[in-house]
């Protein structure tokens, strides 16, 4: 087994597992475990490493339980909020996408 199989096997038993850190989310009306951290998403603001500054999701999960991957200014819903996407990245097949409440009139 070479790295990049360990390090998936790890992101699925591990880092996603919803008995260890994992919870059950709803991402366009299918039910996923996903990791929600805050606690990061602050720290991204803080260091200004985005433009986030309204951004108040931060959501890993694995990229093949996701819909296909899109662009910032888009939407997704997440437990039933339409949330705007502010950046999704996908390394080693775990997704990070960094979402706020979508504007409306």
């Amino acid at each position: 087994m070479g790295f990049k199989d360990a390090a998936q096997r790890d992101i699925s038993r591990t880092f996603l597992d919803f008995a260890v850190f994992g919870q059950k989310i709803t991402v366009e009306g299918r039910e996923i475990t996903a990791v929600v951290d805050d606690d990061a998403l602050q720290e991204l603001q803080s260091g200004q490493d985005l433009a986030v500054a309204e951004s108040n999701t931060l959501i890993y999960a694995a990229a093949e339980d996701l819909p296909r991957r899109r662009l910032p200014g888009s939407t997704l819903t997440i437990n039933g909020r339409t949330m705007t996407i502010d950046k999704w990245t996908v390394e080693m097949g775990l997704a990070c996408i960094v979402l706020r409440e979508a504007l409306t009139g």
